[in-house]
């Protein structure tokens, strides 16, 4: 589904990243993990486009998007929720809804009901404003405008930060249920708890480079990884 080869991204002068090389297959949850300040959020931004890397390659469905403009690659199924979400905060949550379906072509298998069904408050809440949401159900609302695009692969960055517990076990239970119907994953995470919820594979970085590849499995068996790299 995805491959990222040994890309190195730049702000400006400033290296940020440093060969970076991930992968994602079909169906898969793929967490980036890390502290804050490590280069996951500018991962993210490298794929889509956002901050271009100055070289290596980045390749989906084994195509080459690593010059392709963003708004390209959402037609060709790629959608990505910034960790500030942002949603209109001054349209209700239908018309939040009503936009992100304007001018996508329909391929079919995500509709207004069907997000409904998987995030049943943003029905409840259908006439609230935006900026009247508390932060889960803003998070709710930005996965859900990404889905009326009919995503093949979903990029998260950060979808619980925040967020109180109980909200975090709701949300991560939803993005579970879009894995099981065939949406590839990719997110950058500090909570461990939830990648290891989340995720089939991890990755951790650290001053933007690879430090760990493994399956979660391997994460949880490797104390000195997790202390090293994620401890606070």
């Amino acid at each position: 589904m995805l491959e990222v080869k040994d890309i190195h991204t730049y702000y400006g002068l400033s290296h940020v990243l440093f060969g970076v090389s991930i992968r994602l297959k079909q169906g898969e949850a793929v967490c980036l993990l890390g502290r804050n300040g490590v280069g996951k959020t500018t991962t993210l931004k490298s794929i889509v486009g956002l901050t271009p890397p100055q070289s290596g390659q980045i390749l989906y469905r084994g195509q080459d998007i690593s010059k392709m403009p963003t708004r390209k690659m959402v037609a060709q199924g790629i959608r990505f929720v910034p960790d500030d979400r942002r949603i209109f905060a001054d349209l209700t949550v239908r018309e939040n809804l009503e936009v992100a379906q304007a001018g996508v072509p329909a391929r079919g298998s995500w509709t207004l009901e069907r997000v409904y069904e998987l995030f049943p408050v943003l029905k409840k809440y259908g006439n609230r404003r935006g900026g009247n949401l508390s932060g889960g159900e803003q998070q709710m609302l930005s996965i859900a405008r990404a889905l009326l695009g009919d995503p093949r692969l979903l990029i998260l960055d950060e979808p619980t930060e925040g967020l109180a517990p109980l909200i975090v076990k709701e949300l991560e239970e939803q993005i579970l249920k879009l894995k099981a119907s065939g949406i590839s994953i990719l997110l950058a995470e500090q909570n461990l708890k939830s990648a290891l919820t989340l995720a089939d594979r991890c990755y951790i970085l650290e001053k933007g480079r690879v430090q760990f590849t493994g399956t979660v499995e391997e994460l949880q068996e490797n104390e000195e990884v997790r202390r090293k790299y994620l401890s606070v």
